[in-house]
């Protein structure tokens, strides 16, 4: 069995130490949350031994009133603590399942140098909606804050226009990794170029420029995530579909736009064969645009 690369070691000790720094959080928050409560317990108690030490007043209430008072509170707190009980569980829930997800989906495996980035490919979309939002979010973020390190593994920006497709090697998961490069130079500001490119991208992304049919997915939570942004699945046969993502980002400096698609779905048909694919399009500086379509 190989040895772990320092790289591995040095993940696992931060790791670890984000464990025991989170497990140290909930500790104060608990101790503080119990600091709080007994203060507050010596402060009603204060306040009920001044109450017993008052003369009665003159007139009581009728004790019916009073039962129909605690009555109507007791029904009060405990539909209150029914509902924060379920508020609980479905937190409790939701971190399992994004922790388990983002575990599922984190580099298992040593890649070839540069080409790390590429390892997390077998990502399954979950059901449930607030996990599945949280899911399309961080999978695209995780492209974006990513393109930095396929750029390089590309060795963009290069001279001239550049089309070629390389081999990265076999990596850990059986996998075969290939780059496919694409830079076209044009001499037009940064956002000239995006304005004379941009629809056709994201017909591209759309899928509108592919024979496959597209069937668009979760539309009303991709816009609520990000107005530049669509979820499709792409049925190739009846045991392989394509459920790709594409979003847009843009900076002052930069426009991104990128697509990956997830390994299952389990709202839709179940892939028995299946092709991990990531693109990333980008145009960079005001006179340059690097276009880098890339897949697996």
């Amino acid at each position: 069995m190989p040895q772990p690369t320092s790289e591995a070691l040095r993940r696992a000790e931060h790791q670890r130490l984000r464990n025991r720094l989170k497990q140290k959080r909930h500790r104060d928050r608990f101790t503080t949350e119990r600091k709080q409560l007994l203060a507050r317990i010596n402060d009603l108690r204060a306040v009920v031994t001044r109450l017993e030490t008052r003369k009665p007043p003159k007139t009581s209430l009728p004790w019916k009133i009073i039962a129909g008072g605690l009555a109507q509170a007791s029904v009060e707190s405990r539909l209150t603590l029914e509902l924060l009980r379920q508020r609980a569980a479905a937190l409790d829930h939701l971190a399992r399942a994004m922790s388990a997800w983002v575990a599922a989906a984190s580099t298992k495996h040593p890649l070839p140098t540069g080409s790390n980035v590429l390892a997390w490919n077998q990502v399954t979309l979950h059901a449930e909606p607030t996990t599945r939002k949280l899911g399309l979010d961080w999978f695209t973020q995780h492209m974006y804050h990513n393109t930095d390190r396929i750029l390089a593994a590309a060795a963009f920006p290069s001279e001239g226009t550049v089309r070629d497709i390389a081999v990265l090697g076999s990596a850990a998961d059986d996998l075969l990794h290939v780059l496919g490069r694409i830079q076209i130079v044009y001499d037009a500001p940064l956002w000239a170029t995006y304005a004379a490119l941009e629809s056709k991208i994201w017909r591209k992304l759309r899928g509108d420029t592919y024979p496959w049919v597209s069937q668009f997915l979760d539309e009303e939570m991709t816009q609520s995530i990000d107005a530049k942004m669509v979820y499709r699945r792409s049925p190739m046969d009846a045991d392989e579909s394509n459920y790709y993502v594409s979003r847009e980002f843009a900076s002052d400096d930069r426009i991104v736009f990128l697509t990956g698609n997830f390994n299952q779905d389990t709202l839709q048909p179940v892939n028995e064969m299946w092709r991990p694919r990531m693109f990333w399009y980008t145009f960079s500086t005001c006179i340059r645009k690097h276009l880098m379509d890339m897949w697996c």
